[in-house]
């Protein structure tokens, strides 16, 4: 009766381990659920907004090594200080954001600039962010490209010390040709007339 008992309780035992292995199968070779339509669609969305386009590749053709010949202006009847730098470019982030590393010389003082620029798929925007050593603020704004003059045309926060506070700014790039190209940034007096502050001009190494 013992032995008939243990074998009763082995059988029992190995019988539920082969169901255990049966479900543990099938849950294994189901298929995930079918995602709804709106789920699909927000994952196409997703999909769309963190893939690079031809906004990035359009910043891509910066790549490179150029010379900077820089002139700024204080008040639209200054004469400009002028100083040239070196800008080393690249892509980061899987060809999602361009840096820019800037190294100059200016009034007698070793210069350091470092920025970033993107184009937010969402915003339909160029976005960026420029720091030097000659401030302690992020300057950050947006941009928007005429595709028929290939002018990029940016509004940036910067800081307005006389005032203690901070104001938009208009800039402006041209590119000149595909080793030239021009960048202007345009500030306001007081009196809220509009005037040339500065003017980069790059060209590849």
């Amino acid at each position: 009766m013992k032995l008939r008992r243990k074998v009763r309780t082995l059988v029992a035992a190995l019988a539920a381990l082969s169901l255990c292995a049966a479900i543990a199968g099938a849950q294994e070779s189901r298929e995930p659920p079918a995602m709804s339509p709106e789920e699909r669609a927000l994952v196409e969305k997703w999909s769309a907004f963190t893939t690079p386009g031809a906004e990035h590749a359009w910043l891509a053709e910066r790549v490179g090594t150029w010379t900077a010949r820089v002139k700024v202006w204080a008040t639209p009847d200054s004469e400009p200080q002028i100083f040239e730098g070196t800008a080393e470019y690249r892509m980061i982030l899987g060809g999602r954001f361009l840096e820019d590393r800037t190294t100059a010389t200016f009034d007698g003082g070793a210069f350091e600039g470092l920025g970033y620029t993107g184009f937010d798929n969402l915003k339909k925007k160029f976005v960026y962010a420029w720091m030097d050593s000659m401030g302690t603020s992020i300057f950050t704004g947006e941009a928007t490209l005429d595709p028929a003059t290939g002018v990029l045309t940016s509004v940036s926060e910067a800081p307005d010390l006389a005032t203690g506070k901070y104001k938009k700014i208009r800039g402006t790039e041209t590119r000149i040709d595909a080793n030239t190209f021009r960048s202007e940034m345009f500030d306001t007096t007081p009196d809220g007339k509009e005037f040339r502050s500065m003017e980069s001009v790059y060209r590849r190494k």
